[in-house]
């Protein structure tokens, strides 16, 4: 058995674990990165599950979901306006809920219990709080850095035309629904930055984060102001 990394040493018990107990198998390839493995105990086995060589891999990978559905979404809520376009936002959100609480998805999602995972410590909201709210206030940094440059950019400036005047904007030639599109995408952005964080705060998603509950919630601190 062979390893392209000695920090992953619990993928190595599963493939000596899946040897023992599978006769008919002879080899079993476990490969991983050298790079995250200098940055983790190769003692310590809950250091080695999340996040000893997929972490970034998985980061990057839920970023680009959460563009690619942002942008399905824009690509098609933005053929309708007003209402329409808040029921589909709903409509749309509740799709993903009940997919992720299907049984047939329950190797992907955990169906209605969801699924946990293993972080190392100096993730561990509860070993390291202290840690973890400076990453967070770091993220939030530069999530209004990238909105406050994009604001100040021309696309920020037809943006900005946008809410205020959307005719108007579309009246100098300004093709409106690339620019809201953009807006959607960065949108998602942020919101799947944002769900990162909170997957590794709780160690685990379920279903619910996808129902309507968490969708009004936002809205509504919004409007109160808080």
């Amino acid at each position: 058995m062979n390893s392209a990394c000695a920090g992953w040493v619990t993928a190595l018990d599963q493939g000596a674990r899946y040897l023992l107990t599978e006769p008919q198998a002879r080899y079993v390839l476990v490969a991983g990165g050298y790079g995250m493995s200098r940055f983790i105990d190769v003692k310590d086995k809950k250091t080695a599950n999340l996040f000893a060589d997929g972490a970034g891999a998985a980061v990057l990978a839920s970023l680009l979901i959460g563009v690619v559905i942002a942008l399905i979404k824009g690509v098609v809520g933005l053929r309708i306006k007003g209402l329409y376009f808040a029921l589909f936002t709903l409509a749309f959100a509740q799709v993903f809920y009940l997919l992720a609480g299907n049984r047939l998805l329950t190797n992907i999602t955990g169906a209605e219990d969801g699924f946990t995972f293993d972080v190392p410590d100096w993730l561990n909201l509860t070993q390291n709080r202290l840690f973890f709210y400076y990453l967070t206030l770091a993220a939030l940094a530069l999530a209004f850095w990238l909105v406050r440059r994009l604001m100040n950019s021309p696309t920020g400036r037809v943006l900005a035309a946008l809410r205020d005047n959307e005719s108007r904007a579309q009246m100098l030639g300004y093709n409106v629904f690339y620019f809201k599109l953009i807006a959607i995408i960065v949108a998602g952005l942020m919101a799947t930055g944002a769900g990162v964080l909170r997957g590794i705060a709780l160690k685990g998603a379920s279903p619910e984060v996808l129902s309507l509950t968490y969708t009004f919630d936002p809205l509504l601190m919004t409007l109160v102001g808080g």
